[in-house]
């Protein structure tokens, strides 16, 4: 589990029906309640939502509260979760799109530091509606693979806070949220910034920078030039020419220009060390 993330502040939130386990709140009063106040400089808060007015309070809240007081959060948050979003106790549905707009707000506020916890099915999913051209919404997510019971969730996060709180040590963490599970097959995931701007940009390249995405792109291009009197009476075949190869040629330069906005190195120049990601090692030229 590698990480480079600290924290000092845990949010618990919790949004379910009446009839559920409530694993969050049993996290909550079980291990983080009593392990918490041990550790010095470390706080740790419940919150039960109710429906997306209050959702959206609390967010906000955290958001501002980082930024103020230069906290790093960790928020576990507590759902039933689609591929479509997650379920709030009044029964509303909120969108994981709109979900990672308040992430961000959080994550920018501490440095891209904010470590996310996720009890929710189908958690996994934030990751493939991040966009590399954007800052990233949380350093690291730690979510479920696949349907889990209640049950599970509440024993695996208990074990895994509970390790955290004690070694600090995200590897063993992780290894006792997926005790009893295949290597091969786990049932929460990991994934750090890093890697998920790996994956992100390469989906980028290959869906703008190549293939039909790049023919299509590459016309467009050409017909805004040939409306600019300067090159208007370049032969089409020269001008498409001369764009493929611009196009080829600045990859690098436009790669550093979203890793920056990506991992906030233009907020925060030492993220620059943290993240040292090239070009080489996202792209590999077959």
């Amino acid at each position: 589990m590698k990480a480079e993330s600290r924290f000092n502040r845990i949010y618990v939130i919790e949004s379910l029906g009446p009839n559920d386990l409530h694993a969050g709140s049993r996290l909550y009063n079980d291990i983080l309640k009593w392990d918490v106040p041990k550790l010095k400089a470390l706080h740790c808060e419940f919150l039960r939502i109710k429906d997306s007015a209050a959702l959206h309070s609390s967010l906000i809240g955290i958001a501002e509260e980082t930024k103020n007081n230069s906290t790093y959060p960790i928020l576990h948050m507590d759902f039933h979760g689609s591929k479509k979003g997650f379920c709030l106790e009044s029964g509303e549905m909120m969108g994981w799109k709109s979900f990672l707009s308040y992430l961000t707000k959080t994550n920018i506020a501490c440095r891209n530091n904010l470590l996310i916890t996720l009890a929710a099915c189908h958690g996994v999913y934030l990751t493939q509606i991040v966009k590399p051209t954007e800052p990233v919404p949380f350093c690291s997510l730690v979510a479920p693979t696949k349907e889990i019971g209640q049950g599970d969730i509440d024993a695996d996060f208990k074990s895994f806070y509970e390790e955290l709180l004690t070694s600090f040590n995200g590897d063993k963490a992780l290894e006792k949220l997926n005790l009893g599970s295949p290597r091969e097959n786990p049932k929460y995931a990991f994934i750090n910034c890093i890697n998920l701007y790996r994956s992100a940009y390469s989906n980028y390249h290959g869906r703008y920078c190549t293939g039909k995405g790049a023919k299509k792109r590459i016309e467009k291009l050409v017909t805004k030039a040939r409306s600019m009197p300067s090159v208007s009476s370049l032969p089409i075949g020269d001008l498409r020419k001369n764009i493929k190869y611009e196009i080829k040629k600045n990859e690098n330069k436009y790669f550093e220009k979203y890793r920056k906005v990506f991992f906030m190195i233009d907020l925060y120049p030492e993220n620059d060390a943290r993240f040292g990601l090239k070009f080489e090692d996202v792209i590999t030229e077959e």
